[in-house]
């Protein structure tokens, strides 16, 4: 039997009359043995299981386990998404800001060109003009 006289989960001191005695010979104040046992089943001081999981219990746990699991991928997921979602919005204003400049690109090239076809026809008029003159 463990001979402290202080109960090892509050540290107060224990009456060896009051409180409870674990199968590995521990003691515990009552009130603060079942609250740890509630949580933990194992023995505060040597972790010895003192309530064996049921098979409900090993059940639950895995679908909790699972849950959660599931919690994160689709945390995930969901996180990835709204990523996605931010670039597609960015590439999309990207996208429509280089179709802009294209389109701008076109005018001026269309432009240069209706200049230079203008250029050509007038030095042919010159020239013809010259020939013309010079014959």
């Amino acid at each position: 039997m463990d001979s402290s006289f202080n109960c090892v989960i509050c540290l107060k001191n224990l009456n060896m009359n009051d409180g409870v005695l674990t199968p590995c010979g521990h003691r515990y104040h009552s009130e603060c043995f079942f609250k740890w046992i509630y949580k933990k089943k194992t023995c505060p001081l040597c972790r010895e299981a003192l309530i064996a999981p049921s098979e409900d219990e090993d059940f639950l746990h895995e679908i909790r386990r699972q849950i959660e699991w599931e919690t994160s991928i689709y945390s995930t997921l969901r996180n990835n998404t709204s990523s996605l979602e931010r670039n597609i919005v960015v590439k999309t204003k990207f996208l429509k800001n280089l179709e802009e400049e294209v389109m701008l690109k076109k005018q001026q090239l269309k432009k240069i060109t209706n200049q230079y076809k203008d250029f050509i026809q007038k030095t042919v008029k010159k020239r013809r003009r010259r020939q013309g003159l010079l014959l």
